[in-house]
């Protein structure tokens, strides 16, 4: 770890005691981070290298912030965006099995692409929802379902957002690697969906 991120880290140690509580790596395995055979959950897009610390969110008990070296084997529709190395990645178990569901922001080049082969699916209840974000579920009900009016909202002001849910797992992340607004942010998410 950077100098420069281990600042950073100290900083959110310090200033959101009241929001999050830094938990043993042993006590996230008895929690939502791992299967019933002690891997790690790991999600299509990436691959968590290692953990360099979790923080449980107080509010919700369900919901963690990882500090952790991710690796991307994505494209997230822009050059370089996530890229591997140390990252907040937020994670939170679901009372329901939404299937699998994958957003990020749309491009350009979705839009193309959707033009001539559509595949993306269509949140015809928020168009404005629908233009921000590349949605795609392999289960529309599921998807439906999943994006209610109040999730939509809390995600909407989130342009950057990439959502993961596999199951009853969902994953949530943002391009900055590591910063004090991203950790901010992941913690109102988790606790708003």
């Amino acid at each position: 770890m950077s100098e420069e991120e281990l600042e950073i880290l100290t900083k959110i140690r310090n200033n959101y005691t009241e929001k999050v509580t830094e938990i043993n790596l042993l006590e996230s395995q008895e929690n939502l981070l791992y299967d019933e055979t002690q891997n790690l959950v790991i999600f299509d897009g990436y691959n968590l290298n290692y953990i360099e610390c979790v923080f449980q969110v107080n509010q919700t008990k369900d919901a963690y912030i990882l500090l952790s070296y991710l690796q991307s084997n994505i494209n997230t529709g822009r050059r370089n965006s996530i890229g591997n190395g140390l990252h907040l990645v937020g994670f939170k178990k679901l009372t329901t099995n939404f299937a699998r569901i994958f957003i990020r922001p749309q491009t350009f080049e979705d839009s193309i692409n959707d033009f001539f082969n559509p595949t993306e699916l269509k949140f015809k209840e928020n168009p404005k929802f629908s233009k921000q974000f590349y949605i795609h579920s392999n289960n529309e009900m599921a998807l439906y379902n999943f994006l209610n009016s109040n999730r939509v909202t809390n995600m909407l002001p989130y342009k950057d957002l990439i959502l993961e849910v596999n199951e009853f797992d969902l994953f949530l992340k943002f391009p900055m690697a590591l910063d004090e607004e991203t950790f901010s942010k992941l913690i109102n998410l988790l606790k708003e969906l």
